[in-house]
């Protein structure tokens, strides 16, 4: 509801929806939609978003549709396995670059209402270029607290993901093929992490804190804070890697102008 101070959901004012069903037979639920737009801070911003999403869903619901028809079920599923192999392959070579090392940065969300010295954010990237995997670990932090900046679980995730992506080399694809070595570790009731209920998460998207500090790491380990378990930073060689080959592309007959 983007009201950063309310101290839980329920300061929020919002409903709070289980999964539900927000359209039946391509046509909005009235009821739905009615809650929404009474009881949100915005509703007018949030029902943008609500089209937003449908029509997005929507799009992409009909190209599947036709691709499918088009070059085939099987071929399709068969292009999207190869694809996930592909960014796999393409992750594993950009984190054998890396040396092997376990580098700590900190930073601070601003000073707010009741937390004047703001809110300390440690991050700790480990790089192990031998198993190809880049861990981030978020729960050294604090607990939620009274205010509407706890991130969820997925805003957390994600803003370790797009310091990582934003650090590795050019043209990695961003899908669940190159997500396989990244791991993100986050705890119950942590501020950056998994909120327990009723915590605030009415501001969830300060993300810029965590994706500076993972993009710092990874763009610079050399000028971080650091520490491995032998009181120094672990360095590895450099790996070469072949390059991973791209799968071959569908072979479409659709027009170049269809959308």
């Amino acid at each position: 509801t983007l009201y950063a101070n309310a101290a839980d959901v329920y300061q929020e004012g919002a409903l709070i929806f289980p999964s539900v069903q927000v359209q039946r037979d391509y046509q909005d639920c009235a009821d739905i939609v009615r809650m929404c737009l009474m009881r949100i801070r915005a509703p007018r911003q949030w029902y943008g978003d609500h089209l937003a999403l449908i029509g997005a869903a929507r799009v992409g619901e009909r190209e599947l549709l036709a691709l499918g028809e088009e070059i085939g079920w099987d071929s399709l599923i068969e292009h999207g396995k190869s694809w996930f192999d592909y960014s796999e392959q393409r992750m594993c070579a950009d984190i054998r670059k890396l040396p092997m090392a376990r580098v700590f940065a900190q930073n601070s969300h601003d000073p707010m209402a009741g937390m004047h010295e703001g809110i300390p954010l440690k991050v700790a990237v480990e790089a192990d270029p031998d198993k190809a995997l880049l861990t981030v670990d978020l729960r050294d932090n604090p607990d939620c607290v009274a205010a509407g900046i706890n991130l969820t679980e997925s805003t957390a995730t994600t803003a370790a993901m797009v310091g990582i992506f934003n650090s590795l080399g050019a043209g990695i694809p961003a899908n669940a093929g190159s997500f396989r070595r990244i791991r993100v570790r986050l705890r119950e009731n942590c501020v950056a992490g998994v909120p327990r209920h009723p915590a605030s998460c009415s501001t969830a998207c300060w993300l810029q804190s965590t994706c500076r500090e993972v993009r710092m790491i990874l763009s610079h380990p050399s000028s971080s804070p650091t520490r491995s378990s032998g009181g120094r930073r672990a360095t590895g060689p450099v790996r070469a890697a072949s390059p991973p080959q791209r799968p071959p592309p569908l072979c479409l007959a659709r027009s170049a102008g269809r959308r």
